[in-house]
């Protein structure tokens, strides 16, 4: 339903859906690491992509010029996200102890080791599951405001590199004009 309403909004000046690479992109994050093997693979591998939901919708809604129509909808799909985010890192809190297979790696370990390498990548605006030990439903700042990320920071985290050259889950690129 998000991409039917966003190719809409975007009407002439939507983009074809770009490559999607889900095998080596995971391998890249932990090698033996496949999010389609099981249900706790499968919500790991979820949170990696929905907390950058989050903060890229939240990072974005400043760009939208079209307040009337655009914006409260755009603004639901961040809540949206949001919800999916704070349900997918509950749920990996209540089994942060279990290891994940073939990565050697408990669930906790690998959520953590995903959200500093979104650090590295884009330069903060990130939080493990666990904050100094304490369980972490939400990924926000000191006032409960989620975090943002500006297109570069996004880009760096997709493509699992620095420099935003195509790679990682989108190893053509993404299609259209980045802004």
């Amino acid at each position: 339903a998000h991409v039917l309403f966003l190719r809409q909004a975007l009407g002439s000046q939507a983009v074809n859906r770009p490559v999607i690479d889900l095998h080596n992109s995971f391998n890249a994050i932990r090698q033996g690491f496949n999010p389609f093997n099981d249900p706790v693979s499968f919500f790991v591998g979820a949170f990696v992509f929905e907390d950058v939901g989050v903060t890229a919708y939240n990072g974005a809604a400043p760009l939208i010029t079209d307040k009337q129509n655009v914006l409260a909808p755009a603004a639901g799909i961040l809540a949206t996200e949001a919800y999916h985010a704070g349900a997918i890192r509950r749920y990996l809190i209540e089994i942060r102890t279990l290891t994940v297979p073939n990565t050697g790696l408990t669930v906790e370990q690998l959520a953590n080791a995903i959200s500093n390498a979104r650090n590295t990548l884009a330069g903060g605006g990130d939080q493990g599951l666990t904050v100094m030990g304490t369980p972490n439903n939400v990924a926000a700042d000191a006032n409960g405001v989620a975090f943002s990320r500006n297109t570069d920071g996004v880009l760096k985290i997709v493509y699992l590199n620095a420099q935003k050259q195509p790679g990682g889950f989108f190893p053509q690129g993404l299609n259209g004009q980045i802004k």
